[in-house]
């Protein structure tokens, strides 16, 4: 038989509240704080960060708050420690958590945008702490990896559209209540298995959910967030409809444990559960009297909802109206002012024109100047290379020369030695006479003087030629013994290495101007000797040949550069000439992005990383700042990408602002404050064109790591800093 306690309705000290205020004792899942889960039979969740789960330092909640605040989706905190201590925990409670559900506890979780805290080495969300039990299909994440969640951390409203499961549950009337609203969205594909929806956003879009847990009716209820203690009293009674059902306690059965004496009960016991009966029938009464006065009320309210709403839309008539007789009135003023402001822009247009013509003389001036230095350095180094040949070859001809001469006298010489040599010897044979000197002495030397003078005459032939009597300066071998056999060619020198010849040197065709002439025909075997030092020569012209087609590379890659920076520098300044969308395209990919456009708006690219998109980009051009219509267009793309996709994206908006107004004239802001606001709680980077051709620049000049502009650019919420003009 059930007693009294039994009947009771759930009371405060069975429920835990963590990180929401209210019916049931406040407490976090630090060592030491909670009680162990299974003591409890409801726990009320409210994730905010797995941070203030675990209650740590005040000071880092505060930071991630501040985060949160400014629309991040993430914090990284200075030190592992805090993470580790988590961890620890989450290890103690998993299993106390698996335990409560299994014994038929109740869990409440409301459904927070996905936050991540992360270290150096650890990433956790606060979704970590359910593991298997968190609603959508993106598995457990671990220590050292956090796993991507598949809900949109864009997406917000107040639509609420109950489903078939939601009327048969005991959280049917919380769904009802006025002014509940949602700001996380899971889609229906990528719901955890046994996970039903409760509540819709639109077809597919889940914004709250149940799932049974255990064979005992434990529950893990999912509700829209933010959480709002405003809904707290109605959550209570669903709580308290729950148990009821799951313990059996209706009136009927408080009846029949009344009726059942036989079972050994007292009779003050039975009077306890009549009493208790009693005062459970008028709170029914009482609940049906406060229902209907609710439905009543709810009737008011809606009737006040749509009267505000048609006031509402007749303000708006009214605001269109005034809008467009303000339009008109502006059309008029500008019509009025429109031959000043042609004069100002013809004069203005005048003056750029003048000065565009200025610095196009002087770039063409320094042009100019600086072919004429690079061709009289060509020929410079030309008329060096051509005098230093042709010293060679005169050299080498002369040597030929000295070299020709005394081997021809050598050769006379040696054949009046012969001729002599036969003359004495036919004398000899023929007892010719020889000849007397005036005292009739006999003097058979008269061959050998004359052989004397002829060689005599030879010296002088000799000192005529400037020719010293001994062998020249080019090196050959010995000639054959009487044989007169050609000179043997010199081998090159053993230090020059046969890749160290610059085959574009073609010596047998060298051209040298001046006494020797044109030597094209010259014979194979000159073309053997090598001659002493021109190994430096050859190796001088190298290095000068080199040296210019480094000049000329460089010379053409900083022409590249100079012709890539002018063709964007106007269009991403003023949006015109060429085309925008195609300029920032080129300064996109030139810092490691692939990207492609976007089908859903043709302004619009789509940025690649490794095989994943990882941002949408939306192009703008204005006149003055900003418009905050391209921030809610492109907010718009991020929810449809998400829909399609189911990832969603980093948001990118780059805006060509006052495009006819020159930088140096603008005195406003490229992105107005409410814009750069919206921007960081949506986790959008805002970026000026101009501020996209000075990261062109960086990179170009090399002055930036490409890669650490586009980490930049992923981790910025609101105004992109840096990167001005």
């Amino acid at each position: 038989m059930k007693i009294a306690e039994d009947v009771k309705s759930l009371q405060a000290p069975a429920i835990l509240r963590l990180n929401c205020p209210g019916f049931g004792k406040s407490a976090s899942l630090s060592d030491g704080d909670a009680l162990s889960l299974t003591e409890y039979k409801v726990i009320i969740v409210n994730p905010t960060s797995i941070v203030h789960l675990f209650g740590e330092d005040p000071s880092v909640i505060k930071q991630i708050d501040m985060a949160q605040a400014e629309g991040l989706t993430s914090c990284r905190l200075a030190e592992d420690q805090i993470i580790d201590r988590i961890g620890q925990q989450i290890e103690l409670r998993s299993p106390e958590l698996f335990q409560f559900l299994a014994e038929g506890g109740l869990l409440i979780y409301y459904l927070c945008r996905p936050f991540v805290v992360m270290s150096e080495s650890r990433s956790m969300d606060n979704y970590a702490w359910l593991c298997g039990l968190a609603p959508d299909q993106s598995g457990e994440s671990t220590m050292s990896e956090q796993t991507v969640r598949h809900m949109s951390t864009v997406a917000h409203g107040r639509n609420i559209d109950k489903t078939l499961a939601t009327n048969q549950s005991q959280f049917s009337k919380y769904f009802d209540q006025v002014g509940l609203e949602w700001n996380t969205i899971i889609r229906t594909d990528f719901l955890t298995s046994g996970y039903t929806a409760l509540a819709l956003a639109g077809p597919k879009k889940c914004i709250a959910g149940d799932l049974i847990a255990g064979d005992k009716g434990g529950r893990v209820v999912f509700l829209p967030a933010p959480y709002s203690p405003d809904f707290d009293r109605v959550l209570i009674d669903c709580i308290k409809s729950w148990y009821a059902d799951k313990e059996g306690l209706g009136i009927d059965n408080v009846e029949n444990t009344a009726g059942d004496n036989e079972s050994g009960a007292t009779q003050e016991d039975f009077q306890v559960i009549t009493q208790q009966a009693k005062i459970e029938i008028k709170q029914s009464a009482v609940a049906a009297i406060v229902a209907e006065q609710q439905a009543a009320q709810q009737a008011v309210d809606d009737e006040f909802e749509r009267t505000a709403k048609r006031l509402a839309a007749e303000s708006a008539e009214r605001a269109a109206k005034k809008v467009a007789e303000d339009e008109f009135l502006a059309a008029v003023k500008k019509i009025a002012d429109e031959e000043a402001a042609q004069a100002a822009k013809k004069a203005a247009e005048e003056e750029f024109l003048e000065a565009a013509k200025k610095v196009a003389e002087q770039d063409a001036e320094r042009a100019a100047k600086k072919a004429a230095a690079e061709e009289e350095f060509l020929r410079a180094a030309k008329q060096v290379t051509d005098e230093e040949a042709a010293r060679a070859a005169k050299q080498m001809a002369d040597e030929e020369f000295a070299m020709a001469g005394a081997k021809a006298l050598d050769e006379e010489t040696k054949r009046e030695s012969k001729k002599l040599a036969e003359a004495e010897k036919l004398a000899a044979k023929e007892d010719m006479p020889v000849l007397s000197n005036k005292n009739g002495e006999e003097n058979h030397t008269g061959a050998k003087k004359a052989l004397s003078k002829k060689q005599t005459s030879n010296s002088q032939k000799l000192e005529e030629y400037d020719i010293e009597p001994k062998m020249v300066s080019v090196s050959h071998r010995a000639p054959a013994e009487e044989s007169g056999a050609e000179l043997a060619h010199i081998a090159e020198p053993e230090h020059i290495a046969a890749q160290d010849i610059d085959t574009e040197l073609d010596f047998t065709s060298v051209q040298i101007a001046g006494e020797v002439g044109n030597l094209e025909n010259v014979p194979e075997w000159c073309k053997s000797y090598w001659l002493p030092g021109i190994d430096s020569l050859i190796k001088e012209v190298q290095v000068l040949r080199k040296q210019i087609k480094d000049l000329e590379k460089k010379l053409v890659s900083n022409e590249n550069t100079i012709s890539s920076l002018e063709g964007v520098k106007s269009t991403l300044l003023a949006g015109k000439p060429g085309d925008l969308l195609a300029g920032c395209k080129l300064v996109l990919e030139t810092i490691g992005w692939k990207t492609e456009i976007n089908n859903r708006s043709a302004n619009e690219l789509v940025l690649i990383e490794e095989d994943h998109s990882v941002a949408v980009v939306r192009v703008a051009l204005s006149q003055g700042a900003s418009e905050r219509t391209e921030l809610a267009r492109l907010t718009e793309t991020l929810i449809n990408f998400w829909d399609s996709h189911g990832n969603e994206p980093k948001g990118i908006l780059i805006a060509c602002t006052f495009s006819d107004t020159p930088i140096s004239a603008r005195k406003e802001a490229d992105f107005p404050e409410l814009m750069i606001e919206f921007a960081k709680r949506k986790n959008i980077c805002l970026v000026s064109t101009a501020q996209l051709i000075s990261i062109y620049l960086d990179v170009k000049l090399g002055k930036v790591n490409p890669e650490n502009v586009r980490q930049i650019i992923l981790s910025t919420a609101g105004g992109l800093s840096g990167f001005s003009l």
